[in-house]
């Protein structure tokens, strides 16, 4: 089956988002290292999209908060 890479900014703020996407056979998580970054390989094409996660994720969570990740894509 093919696999589809799924780019990840933050992936440090919640781990355990990570560690499902990994399970998951269909599914290839490339780490980012910044938001720039991530910008940059959709804009070239390098990658399709990419998923951001605040740094603010893990306190929203944990206060039972929603909390909004932002999806990049051309």
């Amino acid at each position: 089956a093919e696999q589809l890479p799924v780019a990840v900014v933050g992936a440090d703020f919640i781990p355990e988002l990570i560690t499902l996407l990994k399970q998951d056979a269909t599914l290839t998580v490339i780490s980012l290292a910044s938001v720039t970054e991530a910008e940059q390989q959709v804009k070239k094409h390098t990658q399709r999209a990419a998923f951001v996660i605040p740094e603010s994720a893990r306190s929203g969570l944990t206060n039972g908060q929603k909390v909004e990740l932002e999806l990049l894509y051309d």
